[in-house]
């Protein structure tokens, strides 16, 4: 599905029965939406509909000529909800699609129905910029994050993942690779300079927070500080899980999604 804003097209995929309560997932960058592939059956099993969001410059979703900075990625969320019309959402969001999950919640509030954080902090880490600027200056030197893939895959998922679900790891990788310059290098800029440390303890909405334990680009620790930041906030780890801990912990990651899900649904009953 194609929604269109002012000058811009935004790819969004909906699943599920019309009456149902939406899930949004927001994904990490150089991804896209079909990263959220484990968690579209048992979702859509537990009573939900599913909406996936292309960020600008990745799967569907085309870059664009406009700058793209942290709240045109929000505002594009906020406006395909409010143009499908699906009244209060579950937003899920891992790594930048957290980070954008972040901002909508503290702009946007009104649109939540429950905030889930996966594997994303609450500012950029200290001395990180040099790291990104690496990355950034590779991408534009090769013309193309395929050089970098099997790098960033590594820090991304456990390698055994690669024997054992081959299609999901060859699925990540050629996101990866076809993930266009220009989205990769505004999407790292954005994960270099951002804090919500200050308006977090205003959020309002229930919220979960997960970590894989063994992710080293969003550490745990930092992951669990973001958690305390949000009034009331749960977090769990993800056992085993890396930094796409819905990948390769994903039948914790579901359980605890669904559980989470369920838990709400019931509160607000």
């Amino acid at each position: 599905m194609i929604i269109k804003y002012e000058s811009h097209t935004i790819h969004v995929d909906m699943l599920g029965s019309r009456n149902d309560p939406v899930v949004c997932f927001l994904h990490p960058l150089a991804s896209d939406s079909g990263m959220w592939a484990p968690q579209v059956p048992a979702v859509l099993a537990s009573g939900f509909r599913c909406l996936r969001i292309d960020f600008r410059g990745h799967g569907g979703t085309a870059f664009g000529n406009d700058p793209v900075i942290l709240d045109t990625l929000i505002d594009d969320v906020r406006h395909v909800i409010e143009t499908l019309q699906v009244g209060r959402v579950h937003v899920v969001g891992l790594s930048m699609g957290g980070v954008v999950a972040q901002g909508l919640s503290i702009k946007y509030g009104h649109l939540f129905e429950s905030m889930v954080l996966s594997d994303c902090l609450a500012e950029s880490l200290p001395g990180s910029g040099a790291a990104w600027k690496a990355r950034q200056d590779a991408a534009q030197k090769a013309g193309g994050l395929e050089p970098m893939a099997d790098i960033m895959l590594s820090k991304w998922v456990n390698e055994c993942l690669r024997s054992e679900n081959p299609s999901a790891w060859q699925a990540l990788r050629s996101t990866l690779a076809a993930t266009s310059v220009e989205g990769f290098v505004a999407m790292a800029e954005i994960m270099q300079h951002f804090s919500f440390v200050q308006s977090l303890p205003a959020v309002t909405c229930p919220s979960l927070v997960l970590c894989g334990e063994n992710d080293e680009l969003s550490p745990p620790a930092q992951v669990r500080r973001l958690a305390e930041l949000i009034p009331h906030a749960r977090f769990e780890l993800i056992p085993g899980g890396r930094h796409f801990s819905n990948v390769d912990g994903a039948d914790h990651f579901n359980r605890a999604l669904c559980a989470w899900l369920a838990d709400i649904s019931e509160a607000r009953a």
